[in-house]
């Protein structure tokens, strides 16, 4: 905090600018020697000639043999198959029913699911069976 107020004084300091006198001084060992050559081609022409390859260049070894060589594939159709999963699908979870599909014209088919009580020893069985089926049946499975 002392020099809180100190400004440095200028001392008589000139800078001075002189011209440098360059005129002594020279080009790197025969650098500007042929400085004034001027270069000359002579009597030159470029030309452009169009070049005939047609008449003259041949293939290489065997590479046109097979030339006009068609591939075939034989009849090869791909089909498309609508896939019916739908009517061989089975429930993944045992629902501990069964399951009574009947197709038009056949008689009823009992299909019982993995490990399923018997309809006949439970009556609400009987009851959720056909509920099952009727949602089922809405449902298009």
């Amino acid at each position: 905090m002392d020099n809180l107020k100190y400004s440095p004084h200028a001392v008589n300091i000139q800078i001075q600018s002189k011209k440098l006198n360059l005129s002594h001084v020279t080009s790197k060992c025969g650098s500007l020697d042929n400085i004034h050559h001027k270069p000359g081609g002579g009597n030159v022409r470029i030309e452009s000639v169009k070049l005939d390859f047609k008449d003259k260049a041949q293939a290489k070894v065997g590479s046109l043999d097979n030339a006009h060589h068609v591939p075939g594939g034989g009849n090869v159709m791909i089909e498309s198959h609508k896939l019916m999963f739908r009517e061989t699908a089975k429930a993944r979870v045992d629902h501990g029913a069964e399951i009574i599909t009947q197709s038009p014209g056949l008689s009823p088919h009992h299909m019982s699911s993995s490990g399923s009580i018997n309809l006949l020893e439970s009556p609400q069985l009987a009851t959720l069976a056909e509920d099952v089926t009727a949602a089922l049946a809405k449902q298009g499975l």
